[in-house]
C-alpha cells in the first residue's frame, strides 16, 4: 500500500511513538531514510517523501515543501513534505493513503488531521464551521463516511447521531460545535473532555451545553506519560556550543556548568570549547550541532540561526537531558532564547494573575518578567492588565469595577511569540471557554518563523557586550529546581504564592502608595444560603459557563440556582444564621483552606471522596493546610481565630494514601526556621489565641494611613480576625489618641511623613 514511499522519522518523536511509526511503515512497503550528520538538503530531498514529525520547527522541515493545507486531492511524491504520525495510522486504518495536507505538522494548523461533518445545523453555521476548520489543517465532508472524524452537532436527534448510536464499533466522535468555536477562537487545540455526547448514555449531553447548576464535577483525564527516551543516547553525535553570554567566554572554569558539562557527555554528546573572539564565532558554530545562549543577540545565535542549527536555552538543554527526549526549542516559548531588550512599552505595565496555580503561575510569570513588565501577586486600580484564568474571583471582578483589561494567557504568549505588545481588544485575547479548557493550552505556544526572519538580516551584537554579569550569571547557571522566591504579603485573593516579608515601619516607608478599595459584603443570608447549598451539594468548586444559545440562563453569582431554591425547603438554620455559624457548627467531616499550596488530583479526588469540603474562608474552616509558616492573610487569620488547626501537606497525603480522613494532631505545622527568624513560635502563639479565640486586639483600634502597605482591606480583615477594628488616619485621630492612647494605634508609612509628624506633636 504504501511502496513508492520513502521517509525519515523525525528525532522530536517519542522513542515508543516513533519506533511504531517506523515498524508500521516498513511493514507496508514503504523505505527508510536516516538522517546522518552530513545529510544536507539536496540528499534529503532528492530521496525522502515523507518527513514523519509532530513539529515543522526542525531542520529537516525546513527542506520539505509547504503543502496547501485547501488542496484535498493526493499530492505527488516527487517532494518530501513533513506529516504527523496521524498519516500514518489514518492510512493503514483505511487502507489507502491519506491527502498528506490533512496532516500538517505545523503547530499552527491546530485542526490538523480533523475531518468533520455537520448534523442538525442551521446552514450558515455549518459554513462558519467548515471555514473555521478547513482554514487550520482540518477538512470537512457533506456526508458521514469514512473519512470523518468528528460529527458535530447540538442535539442527538438527528439521523447522523443516530447511526453512530447503532453502530458504536465505529470510530467517529460526537462533538458539541462549541469545540470548534472556542479552539478557533483562542487558536489552541483544546481537549474533547467537555464538549464529547456520551454515545453510551442516551439522552445525555456535553458539559459544555448544561446550565452551569446541572453540571457534575468532572475533571480531565491525566495525560499519559509517554516513556522516556534513552538517556544515555538522547545528545548521540552531537556536539554543542555555549554561548559566552551563558559563562562568560570562560566555559571550563565555571563551576556552574560543570555538571551540565559531564551530563551532555553521558548523553553521548560531546561541548565544544570556549572561545573569546568574535572572530571564531561562524568556525565553531559550523562546528556544533546545538547551540545554547540566553539572549537572541549574542553572535553564536545569529550565526547558528543562519546555519539552521538547533538552539536552545539552558531549561530546554536541562529538560532533553532529563527526560531522555528531543524537542524542538521553537515549540516553547522559554526553550528559545529571547531579545534582550524589553518588549517596547511593556516595562510600563504592572501586570496581576488570578487563578492560575502552580507551574502555570510561575511559566506566565516569567513570561511577563522577561518581556519587562512588572508582576505583583496583588492588585490595586494602578495595574494595567488583568491575566485571568476564567473572569471569576476577587481580582476579576476590581478589574472590572476599576477598568482594567482582563484577557487570558494567550496575550502573554502571543507578545511573547513576537516580543510585540498586542492590543487587548482581540477576541483570542479575551475569550474564556472555562478553566479547565484554557488551563489545558496554557505553554502550548511557539515561535513562528516570521519572527526570527529579521534577526537573520540585523547587525549581532559583540559577544563582549553579552557576557553574563554578577547579577544576570546566575540566570545562565542550570538549575534543576528554581530557588523559592520570597514570601510575599498577604493578598486579597486565595492562590498560592510565595511571600515576602510582611510590612514594617522600615519597609512599608518604601511601598508605592496605593488605594483603599472598600470589599464587598454579600448580605449574610446570601452567604448562608449559598454555604448551605454547596455543603448538601458536596461540590466544592463551579464550572465555568459555556457558551450556548439554547441552554437555560445562568442565575447570577449571587443567586441560588431556581432549581435549588424551588425544591429545598428551608429550615430553621436556613433562616437564622448566627455570625461564623460555619465554623461553629459541630462536625466530624473537616473543612479546609490552603494557602501557598497546590492541591494535585489524586488529593482533590480524595477530598471529593470523603466529602470534604473546601473554601476560601479562614473563618469557615476547621483546618488551614500550608506548605510552611508564612504571613499570608490566611495564615494570620487562622492564628488569629484560635479554632482552626494548622497543618502540613502530610496531612493530605496520609489521606489520600489511606482514603479516609485521619487525625490532623501529628500534622502540625512547624516550621523552626522561620520562628527562628521571626523570634515567634507557632504552638506558643496557637496556644494563647485558642484560650482567647479572635479576642487578642479586642478594645484595641488601628488606624491606617494612606500609603500603608499591603492595603487597608487586608490590614483590616488579620485585625477585625483579631477582635479589634481598623480605621483610616484622618484630622481626628490626634484627638482620640489622646483620650486612650494605650489602645489606640497608629500603622503609617514613610510617604504620610507629615501626617505621621502631626500625630506625634500631640
Amino acid at each position: 500500500m504504501l511502496q513508492g514511499v520513502t521517509f525519515c522519522v523525525s528525532e522530536t518523536l517519542s522513542p515508543a511513538r516513533g519506533e511504531k511509526a517506523r515498524d508500521a511503515l516498513l511493514r507496508h512497503g514503504a523505505t527508510e531514510f536516516r538522517l546522518e550528520r552530513d545529510t544536507d538538503a539536496s540528499a534529503f530531498t532528492r530521496s525522502v517523501t515523507h518527513f514523519i514529525t509532530d513539529t515543522t520547527n526542525v531542520l529537516a522541515a525546513q527542506w520539505c515543501e509547504r503543502v496547501d493545507t485547501n488542496a484535498l486531492v493526493e499530492r505527488a511524491q516527487t517532494s518530501a513534505c513533513a506529516v504527523t504520525p496521524e498519516w500514518v495510522e489514518r492510512s493503514i486504518a483505511r487502507k489507502a493513503r491519506q491527502p498528506e495536507a490533512l496532516f500538517s505538522a505545523d503547530p499552527s494548523m491546530i485542526f490538523s488531521g480533523v475531518v468533520v461533518c455537520c448534523s442538525a445545523m442551521p446552514p450558515h453555521d455549518q459554513e462558519v464551521i467548515a471555514s473555521a476548520v478547513t482554514s487550520l489543517g482540518g477538512a470537512c465532508k457533506c456526508t458521514l463516511c469514512e473519512e470523518v472524524t468528528h460529527l458535530v452537532t447540538t442535539t442527538r436527534d438527528g439521523a447522523k447521531v443516530r447511526a453512530l448510536e447503532e453502530h458504536p464499533h465505529i470510530p467517529i466522535l460526537v462533538v458539541a460545535p462549541h469545540w470548534i468555536n472556542d479552539s478557533f477562537g483562542l487558536n489552541r487545540r483544546l481537549p474533547l473532555d467537555e464538549y464529547l455526547f456520551d454515545m453510551q448514555t442516551p439522552g445525555s449531553i456535553p458539559v459544555c451545553m448544561r446550565a452551569s447548576w446541572d453540571r457534575v464535577e468532572t475533571r480531565p483525564a491525566a495525560p499519559t506519560q509517554s516513556p522516556s527516551g534513552d538517556r544515555g543516547a538522547v545528545l548521540a553525535n552531537k556536539t554543542v556550543l555555549f554561548a559566552r553570554d551563558t559563562h562568560g567566554g570562560t566555559f571550563e572554569t565555571d563551576p556552574g556548568l560543570h555538571s551540565l558539562h559531564d551530563r551532555v557527555e553521558s548523553a553521548g554528546g560531546r561541548c565544544l570549547a570556549s572561545f573569546t573572539d568574535d572572530a571564531h564565532v561562524e568556525a565553531r558554530v559550523a562546528e556544533a550541532d546545538i547551540v545554547i545562549a540566553r539572549v537572541r543577540e549574542s553572535p553564536e545565535v545569529c550565526a547558528a540561526m543562519r546555519a539552521y542549527k538547533t538552539v536552545g536555552t539552558l531549561p530546554w538543554l536541562i529538560s532533553v537531558l532529563t527526560s531522555g527526549k528531543m524537542s524542538s526549542p521553537r515549540d516553547r516559548l522559554l526553550d528559545f532564547p529571547c531579545p534582550a531588550q524589553p518588549v517596547d512599552g511593556f516595562e510600563h505595565l504592572d501586570i496581576t494573575i488570578t487563578n492560575y496555580t502552580g507551574k502555570a503561575r510561575a511559566y506566565l510569570r516569567e513570561l511577563i518578567t522577561k518581556m519587562g513588565g512588572n508582576f505583583t501577586p496583588y492588585m490595586t486600580d494602578k495595574h494595567d492588565v488583568c491575566v485571568a484564568l476564567e473572569p471569576k474571583g476577587d481580582k476579576a471582578a476590581k478589574a472590572r469595577e476599576w477598568n482594567i483589561p482582563v484577557v487570558n494567557h494567550t496575550w502573554l504568549e502571543t507578545c511573547f511569540a513576537t516580543w510585540t505588545m498586542h492590543t487587548m481588544a482581540q477576541h483570542q485575547f479575551i475569550t474564556f471557554p472555562g478553566a479547565h479548557r484554557l488551563n489545558a493550552v496554557v505553554g502550548k505556544a511557539g515561535i513562528p518563523d516570521s519572527v526570527l526572519a529579521p534577526w537573520l538580516e540585523r547587525d549581532v551584537v559583540p559577544g563582549h557586550m553579552l557576557q553574563p554579569t554578577v547579577e544576570n550569571m546566575s540566570q545562565a547557571t542550570p538549575e534543576p529546581e528554581p530557588e523559592p522566591e520570597p514570601e510575599p504579603e498577604p493578598e486579597p485573593e486565595p492562590e498560592p504564592e510565595p511571600e515576602p516579608e510582611p510590612p514594617t515601619v522600615e519597609n512599608m516607608s518604601q511601598a508605592t502608595p496605593e488605594p483603599e478599595p472598600k470589599p464587598e459584603k454579600e448580605p449574610e443570608e446570601v452567604l448562608h444560603a449559598r454555604e448551605m447549598e454547596e455543603r448538601e451539594a458536596l461540590q466544592t468548586r463551579a464550572r465555568p459557563v459555556a457558551k450556548d444559545a439554547q441552554r437555560p440562563p445562568d442565575p447570577s453569582p449571587h443567586e441560588t440556582p431556581p432549581s435549588t431554591r424551588a425544591n429545598t425547603p428551608k429550615r430553621k438554620s436556613d433562616t437564622t444564621p448566627t455570625p461564623n455559624a460555619a465554623r461553629k457548627r459541630k462536625s466530624t467531616i473537616p473543612v479546609i483552606a490552603t494557602t501557598s499550596v497546590d492541591l494535585d488530583e489524586p488529593m482533590l479526588a480524595t477530598l471529593d471522596a470523603l466529602h470534604i469540603r473546601r473554601t476560601d474562608k479562614v473563618e469557615e474552616a476547621t483546618h488551614l493546610v500550608a506548605k510552611s509558616l508564612t504571613r499570608t492573610e490566611k495564615m494570620l487569620c487562622a492564628i488569629a481565630h484560635g479554632t482552626v488547626q494548622i497543618v502540613n501537606v502530610g496531612w493530605l497525603e496520609a489521606m489520600t494514601k489511606q482514603q479516609a480522613i485521619v487525625d490532623a494532631a501529628p500534622f502540625a505545622l512547624h516550621d523552626h526556621a522561620k520562628e527562628k527568624r521571626w523570634d515567634m513560635s507557632l504552638s506558643t502563639s496557637l496556644a494563647k489565641s485558642h484560650a482567647n479565640p479572635g479576642k487578642q486586639f479586642e478594645g484595641h483600634t488601628f488606624y491606617i494611613t494612606r500609603n500603608v502597605q499591603p492595603a487597608k482591606d487586608i490590614l483590616q480583615r488579620v485585625i477585625e480576625a483579631s477582635g479589634g477594628k481598623a480605621a483610616n488616619a484622618s484630622s481626628v485621630t490626634a484627638r482620640n489618641l489622646l483620650k486612650e492612647p494605650t489602645r489606640l494605634h497608629v500603622i503609617g508609612a514613610r510617604a504620610d511623613t507629615q501626617q505621621l509628624l502631626a500625630l506625634q506633636e500631640h
